[in-house]
């Protein structure tokens, strides 16, 4: 593919933060430079980039070695280990028929904090069933009390509580409607079916190619994997595709740290799971 047509298809922010979340430890600036190029990216486009990034909070930049480098700034890093963790492992436990319900209250809230509190709801896969209450079956752990700290600090509550569903709630049946799960399955089998035919050629591609093709697809596959609500699979059809793209995912990870593990910088970040042969690894600490 041209240059100029990676880099229309990539924005170089994203291109930034797909590089350093999928490497362990920061990289310096000529080692993204050389990266960079392989991208179709300038150098002078790159600097401007990382500066802009490192105003911004998402990046920091450190010396190493005499060297100026940059990696994930703590907050970006702690989310980036949380996707991973989310990736690696299933997050479901047995669902019991229970619900977790929030209940959002503080009318002095400002809104610019309420619409924050939201996002970060639908970021825990909570949608809304009635004004002011989120719901999502009981079947993950949410760590809801930063959220709640903060909401409070605005002057608003967040009540939190486990239930039951009436007899007559329609709340089980309004699951796949409100998380559009026919919408999810469609995009979750279409990443399945990339991943599926990019393994089937990348180790056939020019080194340059495959460099390319196994960070962007890679890092856009984690990102669709992340986005899974994590529903008990009571609640999902039996073609439901996320646990398959999530094994495809792992799979494509130790064939992506193959490709990688070729170029002259960095390290491409730890895969948990083994290889068929090998010993496991454990699970990492939650941090």
């Amino acid at each position: 593919m041209p240059p100029s047509r990676r880099r229309s298809e990539y924005p170089i922010k994203r291109f930034v933060v797909d590089v350093l979340a999928s490497n362990d430890g920061p990289l310096a600036v000529s080692e993204l430079v050389e990266c960079a190029r392989w991208f179709g990216f300038r150098p002078g486009t790159l600097r401007v980039c990382l500066s802009r990034l490192v105003r911004g909070g998402l990046l920091d930049a450190r010396s190493r070695g005499g060297r100026v480098c940059y990696g994930l700034a703590p907050p970006a890093e702690r989310f980036n280990r949380a996707v991973r963790e989310r990736v690696w492992f299933d997050q479901r436990r047995p669902w019991t028929g229970r619900w977790r319900l929030v209940l959002l209250a503080g009318a002095a809230m400002p809104r610019d904090v309420r619409d924050a509190t939201a996002a970060r709801l639908r970021a825990f896969h909570l949608q809304p069933i009635h004004p002011g209450v989120w719901a999502r079956p009981e079947n993950v752990r949410l760590g809801l009390r930063p959220l709640a700290d903060t909401v409070r600090l605005a002057g608003g509550r967040i009540e939190s509580f486990v239930a039951r569903p009436d007899r007559g709630s329609r709340l089980t049946e309004r699951a796949p409607e409100l998380w559009r799960v026919d919408a999810l399955e469609e995009r979750f089998a279409d990443q399945l079916a990339r991943v599926e035919e990019s393994r089937a050629r990348l180790r056939g591609l020019p080194h340059q190619e495959a460099l390319v093709e196994c960070l962007r697809l890679g890092a856009a596959t984690f990102r669709v994997v992340a986005s899974d609500p994590l529903l008990p699979l009571e609640l999902l059809g039996p073609s439901w595709p996320g646990e398959r793209l999530r094994q495809a995912v792992i799979e494509y990870n130790h064939l992506a740290c193959d490709v990688w593990s070729d170029a002259a910088f960095g390290k491409p970040a730890r895969n948990p799971h083994p290889r068929p042969g090998t010993p496991p690894v454990g699970r990492p600490r939650a941090r």
